[in-house]
């Protein structure tokens, strides 16, 4: 079981603690042979339906270079209504997403360097 305590009943956690969640989960999903995953929080929609959404951008970013959180929650929407429930929540989604951003970034570069 992997847990992100981090995250605060009333805010957001930093950018970066999710990041660390969708690792280990990665590492998780590589040691062992089942592949279901199940996401849940307090209330079963704001938070794991952001983690949710950010994580979906994540793999379309590293297999198709793009992003649309827009179009990813008024899917996600469809089926949890609460999913992002305000802007704090929307822009914490790209926040993630450039930080992530960010550290390939750096990452390249420094690959470059060596």
């Amino acid at each position: 079981m992997i847990q992100l305590t981090s995250w605060p009943l009333e805010g957001l956690p930093h950018p970066t603690a999710i990041i660390s969640l969708i690792d280990k989960l990665k590492h998780v999903l590589m040691s062992t042979s089942s592949k279901q995953t199940v996401v849940m929080c307090s209330d079963g929609v704001v938070r794991s339906g952001t983690f949710l959404v950010i994580h979906s951008q994540l793999e379309r970013l590293k297999t198709e270079g793009v992003v649309d959180v827009f179009q990813a929650i008024k899917s996600a929407r469809i089926h949890r209504p609460g999913v992002i429930p305000n802007t704090d929540h929307y822009v914490f989604c790209y926040e993630v997403l450039a930080d992530f951003v960010e550290r390939m970034e750096a990452y390249h570069n420094f690959k470059t360097l060596m």
